[in-house]
């Protein structure tokens, strides 16, 4: 796996209640949306891991990330040491990455990302290097096969870096139809689930009353 992409730690800020809150807990004109300007806006969703759940969503943190980060990378402890963990700061806002719940009891559950949003300590990076290669990595990794050669590797409970860039990659073939097909039509059903709760950011309308 490590051939065809970037596997990383991502934001570890340091002390969760100053600098995370949930989106609906922040007016929504300071919250940076896919298309917007990371250097304008202050709070930044970040994707942090969190429930058993492949394809999309988990989407509901979001960081005080205003004048790049200036907070979170100036809070010191009384030693005068940074609180903050700011790893592979080159991915945050980058397009067309994945993410996975790294700290779990469960099998391996990988995303989409959002645009604009930052990784966090608990929910990695997978960089694509080639990026129509993104797709066949979500389903890949969200196979019952990636889950069994992953438990061959690794016996404990967590997804870690190293577990999954071990995850051997043969003959990638990232133009098969029924592949990209599947994939596609799990993550738009994904997508749709995620979106009829009110925890989503995209949230219009509840499914039951359409």
């Amino acid at each position: 796996m490590s051939v065809i992409s970037s596997l990383a730690q991502g934001l570890k800020c340091g002390d969760t209640d100053l600098f995370v809150r949930c989106w609906f807990e922040c007016s929504n004109r300071d919250v940076l949306g896919v298309t917007g300007d990371p250097s304008r806006a202050k709070w930044h969703f970040m994707l942090d891991g969190g429930d058993y759940r492949k394809w999309s969503g988990n989407q509901i943190d979001v960081v005080n990330w205003l004048d790049d980060g200036h907070e979170i990378k100036t809070n010191r402890d009384k030693n005068g040491k940074a609180k903050a963990r700011v790893q592979n700061e080159r991915f945050y806002h980058k397009n067309g990455v994945l993410t996975w719940s790294a700290l779990t009891s469960g099998p391996i559950s990988v995303r989409n990302c959002s645009d604009n949003s930052i990784c966090g300590g608990a929910g990695y990076y997978i960089v694509p290097v080639k990026q129509e290669d993104r797709l066949f990595i979500l389903g890949l990794l969200n196979s019952s096969t990636a889950q069994y050669i992953k438990l061959a590797l690794s016996q404990t409970f967590n997804n870690e870096v190293g577990d999954l860039k071990r995850i051997p990659v043969h003959g990638i073939d990232s133009s098969n139809e029924e592949v990209l097909k599947l994939v596609q039509e799990s993550l738009h059903a994904s997508e749709l689930d995620w979106d009829s709760f009110e925890t989503s950011w995209d949230f219009k309308r509840n499914p039951l009353v359409r």
